[in-house]
């Protein structure tokens, strides 16, 4: 089976973002928590996700999601998977480090605007890419 980015985790995010907002009162303290929760689930979650799917199936990446065929774009789509690997672990872990989740937030969206960018260039489309990280 795949792993699953789909409702689930972004019904648990909001569950989070609830219950931690009915704790804390202040405007201030709630955008922190939806930042907290954003970059654990959208950076973290999604990019450890995704970099463990390119990691393990190279060429179902390269072809199927960037429709880049041949053995050479295989070196890129590992690394690809190992920088997504990397982000979504610095994302997963601001729930230990608060001071990351500025850092990694910014890191995640210039890298997943470039992750859009590259697969549209590439005549790819990021409806493939969801589809893969779906569970059947």
């Amino acid at each position: 089976t795949r792993p699953s980015t789909g409702l689930s985790g972004y019904w648990s995010a909001i569950f989070n973002k609830i219950g931690e907002a009915l704790c804390f009162g202040s405007p201030l303290a709630i955008a922190a928590l939806v930042g907290k929760w954003f970059v654990f689930w959208s950076v973290g979650v999604r990019l450890f996700l995704a970099g463990l799917q390119q990691s393990l199936r190279l060429q179902f990446t390269a072809h199927k999601i960037l429709a880049i065929h041949g053995a050479d774009s295989l070196q890129i789509v590992q690394e690809l998977g190992f920088a997504n690997l990397g982000l979504g672990l610095i994302g997963i872990l601001t729930i230990l480090q608060e001071d990351w989740v500025l850092p990694s937030a910014i890191a995640g969206c210039v890298f997943l605007r470039d992750e859009k960018w590259l697969e549209s260039a590439l005549g790819g489309s990021t409806g493939e890419m969801d589809k893969s990280l779906r569970c059947g």
